[in-house]
């Protein structure tokens, strides 16, 4: 018979472990995007919970891992180049994942990426080079 209250929730102190883990991440007041993921799925936390709990403290996200901001020491997306061509399977991946011709969510980024065995990043420069908006970020960013 358990003797103690130590297993159990508390939710006024949810957060303790999970911020105390976004402040021993941050460089500089910053958290990566691939950090925030990390820790989300080490605390068991959705992403946009990570996201709000980095606002909460007064971080910020960088590196996205779609290269869409945060880089200021490599330029504003320069730091991969543009696609001279683009396949005609990853184009249709990109413009079929949104709603329309114009914008995709960033989680439908990431599944295009993961399930053609493709960086993020590169397919980040990608729906940039077809003027694709990226939208909804995971951790809400944007």
């Amino acid at each position: 018979m358990q003797t103690d209250c130590s297993s159990y929730d508390d939710p006024m102190h949810a957060h303790e472990t999970l911020d105390g883990a976004l402040q021993a991440a941050a460089r500089d007041g910053v958290v990566s995007c691939r950090k925030a993921f990390e820790i989300a799925g080490s605390y068991g936390e959705s992403p946009r919970t990570v996201g709000q709990r980095t606002d909460a403290l007064g971080l910020r996200i960088a590196s996205c891992q779609l290269g869409l901001f945060g880089y200021a020491d490599f330029g504003e997306k320069t730091w991969i180049r543009k696609p001279a061509s683009m396949p005609a399977a990853i184009e249709a991946a990109i413009r079929g994942a949104g709603d329309d011709d114009a914008a995709v969510a960033c989680a439908a980024l990431w599944r295009i990426a993961d399930d053609l065995g493709i960086p993020r990043a590169v397919i980040g420069s990608c729906a940039d080079a077809l003027s694709v908006r990226v939208r909804h970020c995971q951790l809400g960013c944007f």
